[in-house]
């Protein structure tokens, strides 16, 4: 049944019967301000997708999400595989609980039953849905969730194994909290939000009465939309997004001097634009930014990373109340899976340009190539370890890095040729001085800035150069010289 038939009917068509104990004028004394009520229907359709077996949610029809976590499955929901028909008796119909899953969810509760009309002719694997020693549940009774908060926490423990697992943790690490007495990596990331999202003063769960009283009452009774609090970035989508919102920010004639700008020669001008940097809070990524990684150095450089299964992003770590660019000395951090929210993601700019005048800067042809470079500095009183990854004695690779390196070498790419062709030298750069900096005078200037949302800092006479791999943007001419940088060390 397509969800728009069972949106545009006030009452449930024929496969879908509303329960007449189930009327919205009963519980509208009793709703949460903001919230609004479930309907219990009956439902009929087969099972098409798992979504996610461990977390009990099931595509039903194409369309439609069945969600089984709130209810204890007979033989682990042996018969729900692809292709199985099912029908549902006295489910809870909510519309629109989360952004990332379908329009219409149907959520069973305690007093629900699912029927197996047909079992699937498919070839389908059996996914059992196990509510001992399960980390979706677990988290789901002890913070007491409805099931909006429960979809968001499915999917930010879902990004979080994406993130790490399974080169740099493994699974059993995760899910540390249902099988020892000490909480997991994804509970001490999750934990805080968590405990916001459902306060102390909730009512404690009456198991008999949500199954035993003539009026109906459990926590899918009534629901509200959910805005996610927070989200887990891979360190892709991180540096996609902040390169995205440097170039988007980047307005020429505010890196110029107002009263100068209309004095300087060509020399003097374009120099002036040849780099800049942008700083972005976590509070500038909606939703607001987690930040999670391994911290780990670099095989290549020596500098610090932090790295996920996506991507290794240059860090720089700087400690309160002492001067800006102390040297990071405490290796016991190293190899441990950092959770930090209060951090700024710098994003330098590099623009190889030829204006005549300043009155030329809107025209976009007269910049011929422009590249950027992202790199995190974060405090260490705000970096939690919240575990340590599978193999810290030794200090491998990312996996993107051996990648390369199999890859230059079937080439015939040697590290001389890299050096030689790819990192401009200081003849090369020439009236590019944004290419040799050193790491103490780059984070001093962007320390300067002070602890503003979002800053951006003109370039003048500064060079560029904190952190390795910076990523060319826009070759806007084929005849250019070379790249500004490729590595830059």
């Amino acid at each position: 049944l397509p969800p728009e038939v069972l949106l545009s009917q006030n009452s449930a068509p024929s496969k879908a019967e509303v329960k007449p104990q189930d009327l919205e004028g009963s519980l509208e004394d009793k709703l949460t301000p903001g919230s609004k009520p479930s309907k219990v229907v009956s439902y009929k359709g087969v099972v098409t997708k798992v979504l996610n077996a461990r977390a009990g949610l099931y595509e039903i029809d194409g369309s439609v999400c069945l969600c089984v976590a709130f209810q204890q499955l007979v033989n682990h929901g042996r018969g729900l595989r692809p292709g199985a028909r099912i029908k549902i008796r006295d489910v809870h119909f909510l519309q629109r609980p989360s952004l990332h899953y379908p329009l219409i969810v149907l959520c069973c509760c305690l007093q629900s039953v699912i029927l197996i009309e047909e079992f699937s002719s498919l070839c389908s694997a059996y996914q059992p849905f196990h509510t001992s020693g399960n980390l979706y549940v677990s988290l789901l009774l002890k913070h007491r969730l409805d099931l909006p908060q429960y979809l968001w926490m499915v999917k930010t423990v879902k990004d979080i194994e994406d993130k790490l697992c399974p080169h740099f943790v493994k699974e059993q690490q995760l899910e540390a909290s249902v099988r020892t007495t000490g909480p997991g990596i994804a509970e001490k990331i999750l934990v805080r939000v968590l405990c916001s999202l459902s306060p102390s003063a909730q009512r404690h769960r009456d198991v008999e009465e949500e199954i035993a009283a003539e009026q109906h009452r459990c926590p899918l009774t009534e629901y509200s939309a959910l805005k996610d609090p927070c989200e887990v970035l891979s360190l892709s989508r991180l540096r996609a997004c902040a390169e995205r919102q440097g170039w988007e920010r980047l307005c020429l004639p505010q890196l110029l001097p107002s009263i100068q700008a209309q004095y300087m020669n060509t020399q003097e001008l374009n120099q002036s634009l040849a780099w800049s940097f942008l700083t972005l809070d976590a509070q500038d990524f909606q939703p607001r930014c987690v930040l999670v990684g391994v911290l780990r150095p670099s095989s290549r450089s020596g500098s610090l990373q932090l790295q996920d299964e996506s991507h290794s992003v240059p860090c720089l770590i700087v400690k309160k109340d002492s001067a800006p660019c102390s040297q990071f000395t405490d290796t016991a951090y190293i190899g441990s899976v950092l959770q930090v929210e209060r951090f700024q993601v710098v994003v330098e700019r590099f623009i190889r340009s030829d204006f005549p005048s300043w009155k030329q800067l809107a025209s976009p042809e007269y910049v011929r190539e422009k590249c950027s470079r992202v790199y995190i500095q974060f405090s260490l009183e705000d970096a939690v370890s919240v575990g340590l990854s599978g193999a810290v004695s030794r200090v491998p690779q990312h996996p993107m890095e051996i990648q390369l390196q199999s890859t230059m070498s079937s080439c015939g790419i040697t590290a001389d040729h890299v050096r030689s062709k790819d990192w401009p030298s200081k003849h090369q750069a020439g009236s590019d001085p944004a290419i040799h900096m050193s790491l103490r005078s780059k984070a001093a200037m962007v320390m300067e800035t002070g602890g503003a949302t979002h800053t951006e800092h003109l370039g003048g006479r500064v060079s560029g150069g904190v952190c390795e791999q910076v990523t060319c943007m826009e070759p806007l001419e084929r005849g250019a010289s070379g790249r500004v940088c490729e590595q830059v060390t």
